[in-house]
């Protein structure tokens, strides 16, 4: 599953997170790595989703 897509975001959400992070500790008391492995997460759960709902995928 690991194509340029998922890689682009996975480099995206860390790179956006390592940017963003106090911003976003600021208005959300939640851990950075668990921001990084739900944003993650739901990508892999999308792509799974329109794979099996579109078999072209």
């Amino acid at each position: 599953m690991w194509n340029e897509i998922s890689q682009m975001f996975l480099i995206g959400s860390l790179s956006g997170i390592a940017v963003l992070g106090d911003v976003t500790r600021k208005y959300l008391p939640v851990n950075l790595i668990l921001i990084f492995i739900l944003i993650n997460m739901s990508i892999i759960l999308l792509r799974i989703y329109l794979r099996k709902k579109f078999d072209y995928m």
